[in-house]
């Protein structure tokens, strides 16, 4: 099956955007992921399939619903085999989240669900990733809940329960490389979620050509234009100021931002600078670009 994809996130990458406004609408993907405004899949086998990969840990994985959900999932591919025109999509950012599953862990058994599937994966810098993360959930650093944390206390919270926080998600370089060992090296792509405000072009042609499925359609959706008007506002540099024409789900993105101290700074500095080196050396991302530690 070489029309299968998993957009497996990462939170905060305009992940929403991205599902509801072009995977949703696009007419070269069979979308199987987020739907309107569920959050696991389109119906309760496909809702089922993401919570045993997202919200159960290892040891409370029910087998027979494993089993059901496989059923369930090949008569799906079965169906799919017979239109090559279109691209089969499944998308959950919560897989590569670590609060409540180990990311190894929900890799491994995303191989046993989705053999032969290609995979996208959307990086953030840490840094920003992080304030955003905390911006829209400065109560959960571990998961727990109903209870607010200053940035600095939801940092030191996270770097003392590493394992179990979400910084735990961000080694880029040991997920990616866990990712292409499952799945391959030319089935795994790459895409940076500051190319979506700085380079969409390449952005929308980078996951289009990866999706086999038509460019002009990806940027039309992602931007919210008309092709008329898209092809007027997609020209060398008379592209207008990004922020001006993405929709309000990814403008989102731009507004607020926490204030970072510089210890806290250099912290996460640290933590990701090696696993960002060997990111650019490895799979030649030029990260630099865009300030990821380094």
């Amino acid at each position: 099956m070489t029309n299968l994809y998993l957009h497996i996130g990462y939170p905060k990458t305009a992940t929403t955007t991205l599902q509801k406004h072009v995977f949703q609408h696009h007419p070269d993907i069979n979308y199987l992921g987020i739907k309107g405004v569920e959050r696991k899949g389109v119906d309760e086998h496909t809702h089922q399939i993401f919570t045993e990969l997202t919200q159960n840990p290892k040891t409370e994985f029910d087998k027979d619903k494993i089993m059901c959900c496989k059923t369930y999932l090949n008569t799906i591919l079965n169906q799919n085999q017979n239109n090559l025109h279109q691209s089969l999509l499944f998308s959950n950012e919560d897989i590569v989240d670590s609060r409540k599953q180990d990311v190894i862990t929900k890799a491994d058994l995303l191989k046993e669900f989705f053999k032969d599937a290609k995979v996208i994966i959307v990086l953030r810098n840490q840094v920003d990733i992080i304030r955003s993360m905390y911006d829209m959930a400065p109560h959960k650093p571990l998961g727990i809940k109903d209870r607010y944390y200053a940035f600095d206390k939801w940092i030191d919270l996270s770097f003392k329960y590493y394992g179990k926080s979400f910084l735990c998600s961000l080694n880029y370089h040991r997920i990616v490389e866990h990712y292409r060992k499952l799945f391959g090296e030319n089935n795994v792509e790459i895409l940076l979620f500051e190319d979506i405000l700085n380079k969409p072009v390449e952005f929308c042609n980078q996951i289009s050509c990866f999706m086999k499925i038509n460019p002009d359609t990806t940027q039309s959706l992602l931007t919210g234009s008309s092709p008329e008007k898209k092809s007027k506002r997609f020209i060398g540099d008379r592209i207008p100021k990004i922020s001006s024409i993405l929709p309000p789900l990814v403008k989102s993105f731009l507004k607020r931002k926490s204030r970072i101290k510089e210890a806290d700074r250099v912290k996460i500095a640290e933590n990701f600078r090696y696993s960002n080196r060997k990111l650019q050396q490895d799979f030649g991302l030029n990260i630099a670009q865009y300030n990821y530690p380094l």
